[in-house]
């Protein structure tokens, strides 16, 4: 099982990954980064059986790259709401990772 700082720190490499896709696409042509396309691939998979809440979270901070202010402003949240689903995905995110 991943230690949760693990899942985080994967977390934000998923989040780079689509800030800078399109580098990433580029350089693919000549290098291909392995290592994060198969973990974005691997989470994308499991996120796609995710509960709807858990999805949306995972979309909107790590695909979309939003904050969590930003997101808890676009959604009416609190940010501590946000905060607590993004724990939650990790949580399950844990639980399913093999």
């Amino acid at each position: 099982m991943l230690k949760t700082s693990q899942i985080r720190a994967d977390l934000k490499e998923i989040r780079y990954y689509y800030k800078m896709k399109k580098l990433f696409d580029d350089a693919e042509k000549h290098v291909k980064p392995e290592i994060v396309i198969n973990k974005v691939e691997r989470y994308g998979t499991i996120m796609k059986t995710a509960p709807a809440k858990l999805f949306v979270i995972y979309y909107a901070l790590y695909v979309d790259g939003k904050t969590h202010q930003k997101l808890a402003e676009d959604w009416n949240y609190s940010r501590e709401y946000i905060t607590r689903l993004n724990d939650a995905l990790v949580v399950y995110l844990q639980k399913n990772l093999i």
